[in-house]
């Protein structure tokens, strides 16, 4: 009779063994055990955890409603700013997956880049109009354009549908995200978030996570400097 390995034997995947790495799992969890601490300084404006949970689940909810689903993909134009870093949770809060363009490249290749990722929806800077201002009519298909209007930036202009904010108040702050990965997509990379956060370290059983790309520190920081996703008791703090 041959023999069975008893740990193969009624232990099939399930909720109660296995749970898919997600960042969007984190940030639950910081809402829920951390609701008043803040989660997000820029400029004089604050987020808790609990009201920046409640954002992500906004914009996840918000997107829905504009019938974006599993495997679509949101497009985001934007320098370090609240906005970038709750789509990198409320994108993959509905399983679609966001394409962070990078803002040093002209519009030719930021085109080629929302053809081929066939990107529903644009998130996009103020500061970028003029790049983006040329990039709309290069496209085949119109996306949906959302402006964030930052206080924080003088300059620029709106180009979209309506801006960031009146586009969360779209969404609902209750609405229950799925199991989805994270993904950034860019020059035919695809980052799942299993591999975001393999080998990092750990503080205070909260995973740090840090993401850079080519660029500089400087006053204002950019979505190709450096982004931080930092443990539930440390703020994150943004600079145009």
């Amino acid at each position: 009779m041959p023999h069975t390995n008893p740990y193969t034997v009624g232990l099939e995947k399930n909720l109660a063994n296995y749970t898919p790495l997600t960042p969007t799992s984190f940030l639950e969890r910081a809402a829920r055990v951390y609701p008043d601490r803040i989660a997000i300084i820029h400029g004089d404006w604050q987020a808790t955890w609990k009201e920046t949970y409640a954002r992500c689940r906004r914009l996840a909810s918000a997107l829905s409603k504009r019938g974006i689903a599993k495997s679509d993909t949101v497009a985001l134009m934007a320098p370090n700013v609240p906005a970038i870093y709750e789509a990198h949770f409320g994108v993959p809060m509905i399983g679609a997956v966001l394409l962070a363009l990078n803002t040093r490249l002209d519009p030719e290749a930021i085109a080629f880049q929302l053809e081929h990722g066939e990107a529903k929806v644009l998130i996009t800077d103020r500061e970028f109009s003029p790049i983006i201002e040329k990039v709309l009519p290069m496209l085949e298909k119109y996306p949906l354009v959302i402006d964030i209007d930052d206080p924080e930036y003088q300059g620029g202009k709106l180009l979209g549908e309506k801006d960031y904010e009146a586009f969360l108040e779209e969404g609902d702050p209750h609405h229950l995200s799925v199991a989805a990965a994270l993904q950034s997509c860019g020059k035919g990379c695809s980052v799942w978030s299993r591999l975001a956060m393999r080998r990092r370290p750990r503080v205070n059983q909260d995973v740090m996570l840090r993401r850079t790309r080519l660029g500089c520190w400087s006053g204002r920081l950019r979505s190709a400097g450096v982004a931080w996703w930092r443990a539930s008791h440390w703020p994150v703090e943004t600079a145009r």
